[in-house]
């Protein structure tokens, strides 16, 4: 992957995570999935922008993928005084421990279809793990075949 400038200021969470949602709604709406936004509205985050969109475009995206029609994907987030944790948290069919160990290495290379037979290439979370990465953050998911998945990432609070 090649390297992009990173360039972190002030974005106010909410506005930033509307943004990315705004462009997914569509996607939601064939599945007639409900996508939300609990985020605080006067949460601010240092981040670069593009990344952050990137991230939580990447993750939404793969919430609907894996989610069932009548579903729902919501975004929440919350703040200590160095980082803002936020959760992408979807009512899908959830994955096995051994897929959650594949998913942020590049053995895998290949992602499972989505309900709807959507297809990937399994290098969203690769870049999702990058950018989240030069933020000085961390990602992690849960998940339980089922009953849905919550991936969480960290950046810097402002």
């Amino acid at each position: 992957m090649k390297k992009t400038n990173f360039n972190p200021q002030k974005v106010l969470l909410f506005e930033g995570i509307d943004e990315s949602l705004e462009l997914l709604k569509p996607n939601a709406v064939q599945k007639v999935i409900k996508l939300e936004n609990r985020t605080p509205r006067d949460l601010y985050v240092k981040a670069d922008s593009l990344m952050l969109r990137s991230i939580v475009q990447n993750l939404v995206t793969n919430a609907i993928k894996y989610t069932p029609e009548g579903g729902s994907v919501i975004i929440n987030a919350k703040s200590d005084a160095q980082m803002v944790c936020i959760f992408v948290e979807d009512s899908g069919i959830g994955m096995t421990s051994e897929m959650k160990d594949k998913l942020f290495t590049k053995v895998n290379g290949q992602s499972v279809s989505g309900t709807n037979n959507e297809i990937g290439t399994g290098l969203g979370l690769l870049l999702v793990n990058d950018f989240v990465a030069q933020h000085g953050g961390t990602v992690d998911v849960e998940s339980k075949v089922g009953a849905g998945t919550t991936f969480k990432f960290t950046i810097p609070a402002l």
